[in-house]
């Protein structure tokens, strides 16, 4: 079962990890939208925002709505399937490997 929001479709399961890890959905729409990616193994792409994604978001969003996602997008990231439903999202805890 997924739920529609904005252009991309959550799982149930990325409903309850949002929930649980307290990350805002207009931080998910702008990480999905904005971020970069990498692909996973599976086929999946990985989104998260870089320094420079950082400081753009910083300077097109209103300051309260930056507040409010800031922590997350400095160290969220969105899991999305090959499909186009966002899968899980989570918090870095270690830099990305290049």
């Amino acid at each position: 079962m997924t739920k529609k929001a904005s252009d991309y479709e959550l799982s149930l399961h990325a409903e309850i990890r949002m929930q649980q890890r307290g990350i805002p959905p207009l931080a998910v729409e702008l990480i999905v939208r904005h971020g970069r990616h990498r692909w996973t193994r599976g086929g999946a792409r990985s989104f998260y925002f870089t320094k420079d994604k950082l400081s753009r978001a910083r300077d097109h969003l209103p300051d309260p709505a930056y507040r409010s996602v800031e922590k997350a997008l400095k160290s969220g990231y969105v899991i999305v399937s090959s499909e186009g439903t966002v899968i899980t999202t989570g918090w870095q805890t270690s830099r990305l490997r290049k």
